[in-house]
């Protein structure tokens, strides 16, 4: 059996949730400090040691979305989750921890960095870039060659033309 720690129970967490049983996944739990969804508090992490195979970060801002990976990484493994309902190149790389919803068109030689969000219908064109703890809003496009800096957010329904 498969199971997931997902870290937060917001909106996204609750999405990731039905994305993550959708792909492969048997099980999947929240921790999260403010959430009543929670099997426990993010700062306790340690006591499922065992009990789950990978965890993955549910929430939007880069910087918590990082201080969180890099606080549980040495401890669980780091879930990457690409929806069956994506299309990704056999060439493209997709980091650690990384989200791919359905409807995500990812090119060759598409490189997205580590706990990336790509969000429903985004389309990387090929040779793109998307660095670490990005969010590539719905619909989203990154055109070829085009390069997303680490930590940016790029808007619902927006273009991205060149380095941002």
């Amino acid at each position: 059996m498969k199971k997931l720690l997902i870290i937060g129970a917001g909106e996204y967490g609750r999405l990731i949730k039905d994305l993550a049983l959708e792909s492969g996944y048997d099980d999947a739990d929240f921790l999260d400090d403010n959430s009543q969804l929670a099997i426990g508090k993010i700062a306790d992490y340690k006591k499922f040691i065992g009990e789950y195979d990978e965890f993955i970060v549910a929430m939007g801002n880069p910087q918590v979305r990082k201080k969180c990976v890099e606080m549980i990484a040495a401890d669980f493994k780091l879930a990457t989750i690409i929806h069956p309902r994506a299309y990704v190149s056999g060439d493209a790389s997709i980091g650690a921890g990384s989200i791919v919803e359905p409807g995500c068109v990812v090119y060759r030689a598409c490189t997205i960095g580590q706990s990336c969000l790509i969000n429903a219908g985004a389309v990387l064109n090929h040779d793109s870039t998307v660095g670490d703890f990005c969010q590539i809003g719905c619909n989203a496009v990154v055109t070829a060659r085009a390069v997303v800096a680490a930590g940016t957010k790029v808007e619902h329904g927006s273009v991205v033309h060149s380095a941002i």
